[in-house]
């Protein structure tokens, strides 16, 4: 390709732009394989791939096909590079992928890509045009950052976000400042275009350093997961239940009005005699399907945990105490017309439940150990007054 005087910055800053993505396409390489393709990674190597084999590809073509041509497979390199960035965000987000209209996006903003430099006069209008497509593109990245980032909050999320409005921001400001006629001049445009591709540099070192921060609050989210459930049943353990009573504590004290929460401790029924007769081994089954059946009965919102033993808890959020001795009553009656399917065989067995609830107001707010403290009372006196029943303490 023949460069000008004043093109040849350009190109040089291109290659520069060009080698960046490669290296962040190869360490993401490695790190998609180890991952085995989890949190988006397989969509993140593909946009940085795109990147650096596009640029490649316009430099060595450029002879073959002329400069028109080469300088299009970079313009169609980026905006597919834009399109698979926002599907490997929204795939690590777990948010909708929205494949289909940005596919016909890209698809449309490609075939128009190629009319304008094939029919006509000059390369800035494609440039111009792709720019702000990929400006359009990040608004789908951008929305499910932030969104993610309202309901979890955390530095890696705020920082995607920045990011990500920086991108739409300098997307749409560099279409708008390559067009000659705003520039003043072809030549201005070439260096306007300059100046706006060492800004991409940083931008795209940006978004290299923003999906390591991601992609390390991944590992760090599956590290405390591993550490607040119970590896037997899968329910949360006493670590998990105290995190997620706080967390509702704090949604309590954002919205200014005091949350409704009862809690209810339940104790199987004679389940030492279970160990006894038939070991332990049945005992864990036991414990597994009371796990899985809780799962089953309640909803969503519940919160469930295993604090050891044959012990088990329950949270309802904005339940009056006297629904929450109703769902209990329904969740006790449920097991006691359970057959548990079991190494001995089937198995009936009946559960003891003591239900409290949480004293708070604007000014107080009780904590998790004496909402239990009064609910393992209330279970003492069900167990006490012969077992398979459901006592209140609020």
């Amino acid at each position: 390709m023949r460069y000008a005087p004043d093109e040849l910055h350009v190109y040089t800053l291109l290659n520069v732009y060009q080698y960046i993505a490669l290296l962040l396409a190869l360490v993401m390489l490695g790190g998609a394989w180890q991952a085995r393709g989890r949190y988006g990674l397989w969509y993140w190597v593909g946009s940085f791939f795109a990147i650096s084999f596009s640029q490649e590809a316009k430099v060595l073509l450029s002879s073959v096909i002329g400069d028109a041509n080469s300088v299009l497979i970079g313009h169609l390199g980026a905006l597919i590079a834009s399109s698979l960035f926002v599907l490997g965000t929204r795939s690590y987000l777990g948010a909708r992928l929205k494949l289909s209209i940005i596919t016909l996006i890209t698809l449309t903003a490609s075939i128009t890509s190629v009319c304008l430099i094939k029919f006509g006069t000059a390369l800035w209008p494609s440039l111009s045009f792709i720019l702000a497509i990929s400006a359009l593109l990040h608004c789908f990245a951008l929305s499910a950052l932030y969104l993610e980032y309202k309901r979890e909050g955390g530095f890696p999320l705020l920082f995607g976000s920045l990011v990500s409005l920086l991108t739409v921001i300098i997307s749409a400001s560099r279409a708008y400042a390559v067009i000659p006629s705003i520039a003043g001049s072809k030549s201005l445009a070439y260096q306007a275009n300059a100046a706006w591709i060492m800004i991409f540099i940083l931008l795209l070192v940006s978004h290299g350093l923003s999906i390591f921060l991601l992609i390390s609050d991944a590992l760090r989210r599956e590290i405390l997961a591993l550490a607040e459930y119970d590896a037997l049943t899968g329910l949360l353990n006493r670590r998990g239940l105290q995190t997620r009573f706080a967390r509702i504590a704090g949604r309590s004290k954002l919205d200014q009005r005091p949350h409704q929460i009862s809690l209810a401790m339940i104790d199987i029924d004679y389940f030492k005699n279970i160990n006894d007769q038939y070991g332990h081994a049945v005992g864990d089954e036991i414990l597994v399907q009371t796990g899985q059946k809780l799962m089953q009965e309640l909803r969503p919102s519940d919160i469930s945990a295993r604090l050891g033993g044959e012990e088990f808890i329950i949270i309802w959020d904005s339940e009056q105490a006297d629904q929450a001795v109703d769902l209990a009553e329904r969740l006790r009656a449920k097991f006691e017309q359970h057959e548990f399917n079991t190494r001995a065989g089937k198995l009936r067995l009946t559960i003891s439940i003591g239900v409290s609830k949480m004293q708070q107001n604007l000014e107080y707010l009780e904590d998790l150990d004496a909402v239990m403290n009064r609910a393992d009372s209330a279970l003492y006196q069900a167990k006490h007054k012969g077992r398979n029943q459901v006592i209140l303490q609020a």
